[in-house]
Order: C-alpha cells, then structure tokens, then sequence
C-alpha cells in the first residue's frame, strides 16, 4: 500500500494531485482541517475528481487543509478500510459517520465480497 501525504501552499486554492489508480487499484482518503481535524474518510480510483465533487456540493470542503491516500490493490479491499475508518476514527463530515445515518451497506457489501475472495484462495 502507498501512503501519501501532502498540505496545501499557502496561498494556493488546491491540494497537489493524489494520483489515480489503475488496474481496479482505489484509495482511501482522509481530508484534514488545519489543525489536523479528520473531516471526511471517502475512496474513489481517482481522487482528485472525487474531491472536485465534494467541493462542488459541500460546505465543508473550504476548511480542507491536508489530506492522507493509502492505496488498495481492489475495491473491495479499499471499502473494508473505508468502513473501518469511518467506524474508528469519526470523521466530522461523512454524514454516515453520524448517529442513525445508513447502515453502511455498501461498504459492508464490499467487505464480504473480499473476505470471500481471501478464503477462496
């Protein structure tokens, strides 16, 4: 898995470019307040488009100060991790982190479906 951690210059309107996966790889991402405040844990294969989403819709996106990508060779593999941070570690700003939201359904999908192909092998 590669870790990638980066801020913003001051000065400037946008984060450095994460990356984008290839060959099914997706990230995990962690968006951070400038006093290092966990805002919001999502994944995507392409970061970047993903964070232009949020910034389009979400009043919280101008407090984005760092973020942290770790990268999962599979989708699967990155929702379980999605999941389990979003669960663990109460990001301010994924509305299913909040009390009653969902029942992280998709998350919970993709984690099975890649538990089941671990002890397929």
């Amino acid at each position: 898995m590669d870790v990638q951690d980066s801020a913003r210059e001051p000065g400037h309107g946008c984060i450095p470019h994460p990356g984008v996966g290839t060959d099914g790889e997706t990230a995990v991402y962690r968006i951070y307040d400038q006093e290092s405040g966990l805002l919001y844990v999502g994944m995507s294969s392409n970061p970047l488009n993903r964070w232009a989403a949020h910034a389009e819709k979400h009043d919280w996106w101008p407090r984005a100060a760092t973020y942290r990508v770790d990268w999962f060779p599979t989708r699967a593999e990155a929702a379980a991790e999605e999941l389990r941070a979003i669960k663990a570690e109460a990001p301010t700003c994924n509305r299913w982190a909040a009390e009653g939201w969902g029942k992280y359904a998709y998350a919970k999908y993709m984690a099975r479906l890649e538990e089941n192909r671990v002890q397929q092998q």
